[in-house]
């Protein structure tokens, strides 16, 4: 007869294989994902239940659990509970001197920390990924590393790092042929850009995604395309009389066939604020369909913020909230405070629009109680306990040793074109 010890570690086992077929599933993409996510939704509970019984009995197969579907369990969990996930995983690795899994939980902590907006807490976390990634000769995880560095930098307003960091990983992603993240790095470097630029960068990597059926960077495109469009619409509403285009300089420069040049039309297009919001709200309306799609609650819910901050903007107010509501229900269903916080304070705003004094008061009320409660794991005591007390150091030799490559292969170019021609 078998101990409960046994029978707990049978169902832990068989529940990992489990979670590991939905997570290959997944990770195959186009076709994959929605089988994969619909047996790990089906088999949560007892995946769930299979975890806990493998901590409670063993700690190897507890470390098995994120080995076997990292990719299913950052989507599905929120931030502060991925963290408790990683953390256990984390020393485990450490234990067994096992750098490879060691530099994709350090690259999964730092982006439940994203997550969270802890970018300087990120800023470590990716550090420490980046260094085992060169150690380990890892280019792909060297360069998505990068990527992922260069978009906390920006965050935290370092645009030179930022710019540094994103151009190093985009230039990685065409050495290895790997077209998601040259698309992915490509959609980052928009957000650096301004105008027509940032736009065309946006559209550079939504049409790779498609290609290469990346949905997940389908939809990260096109919400940077709702946002590009939303903040031309806002500055349009904002745009003074003088500084339009005159008829007169459309009349001149008129072609023969009733058209206006591109970058005329270009220019006349941001000026016209109800199309830039409306362009906008298609873009985030198919970023919302996408994320029903397949079963991506996170993005479902930010969308249908941005979608409702849209709405809002052009005066469909009672529409915004019935956005901003479904993006509430789905954060508080996730466990995602803060996300819900974010849609809480849209609501107070599009509340106010409306002179609903009791609305506001309730919102408020409930803003106040998550400030008082909020409690989340705090990831700089495993960075004192595992991360390598030289990253500092290390990080700077990595920016110094890449820019003195690039100075080298700069003047070789240079030589070849102007001294020996």
């Amino acid at each position: 007869m078998r101990s409960l010890r046994q029978t707990h570690l049978r169902h832990a086992e068989h529940y990992k294989d489990v979670l590991a077929n939905a997570n290959a599933l997944y990770d195959k993409g186009g076709e994959g994902i929605t089988p994969g996510l619909a047996l790990f939704d089906q088999e949560w509970d007892n995946i769930r239940m299979g975890w806990e019984w493998a901590k409670q009995w063993a700690i190897d197969p507890a470390l098995e659990y994120f080995v076997a579907g990292p990719s299913l369990l950052s989507l599905r969990l929120p931030p502060q509970e991925r963290i408790e996930w990683l953390e256990r995983g984390l020393r485990v690795a450490h234990q067994r001197d096992d750098r490879r899994l060691e530099a994709e939980i350090w690259g999964q902590l730092g982006m439940a920390n994203d997550a969270l907006e802890k970018w300087k807490v990120s800023v470590s976390l990716y550090r420490e990924c980046l260094k085992f990634a060169r150690l380990l000769e890892d280019r792909g995880r060297e360069g998505r590393t990068l990527g992922s560095l260069g978009l906390v930098y920006l965050m935290l307003g370092d645009k030179n790092e930022a710019k540094y960091s994103l151009e190093k990983a985009l230039v990685i992603a065409r050495d290895t042929g790997d077209r998601q993240a040259e698309g992915r790095q490509l959609g980052s470097l928009g957000l650096m850009s301004e105008g027509q630029e940032r736009i065309g960068y946006f559209d550079q990597a939504l049409e790779i995604a498609r290609a290469v059926r990346d949905r997940y960077g389908e939809i990260s495109h096109l919400g940077c395309l709702g946002m590009a469009w939303f903040d031309k619409g806002q500055t349009a509403k904002k745009l003074p009389g003088a500084a339009r285009i005159h008829p007169n300089i459309m009349m001149r420069n008129m072609n023969r066939d009733g058209s206006l040049p591109k970058d005329l039309q270009d220019r006349l297009e941001e000026q016209d604020s109800s199309r830039c919001l409306q362009k906008a709200a298609t873009y985030f309306e198919q970023a919302v369909a996408i994320a029903r799609e397949i079963s991506d609650y996170r993005a479902e819910g930010r969308h249908l913020g941005d979608l409702g901050n849209v709405l809002s903007e052009q005066g469909k107010i009672d529409q915004g909230i019935a956005c901003y509501q479904q993006a509430l229900a789905i954060s508080l269903e996730m466990g995602d405070h803060q996300s819900e916080v974010r849609h809480l304070k849209h609501l107070r705003f599009a509340y106010l629009a409306l002179g609903d004094k009791n609305e506001v008061h309730r919102i408020e009320k409930q803003l106040k109680e998550i400030a008082a409660d909020s409690g989340e794991p705090r990831t700089e005591n495993i960075l004192e306990m595992f991360g390598s007390r030289d990253v500092d150091p290390f990080h700077e030799e990595y920016w110094r040793v890449s820019r003195e490559e690039d100075n080298k292969k700069y003047w070789s170019e240079y030589y070849q074109i102007h001294l020996m021609s």
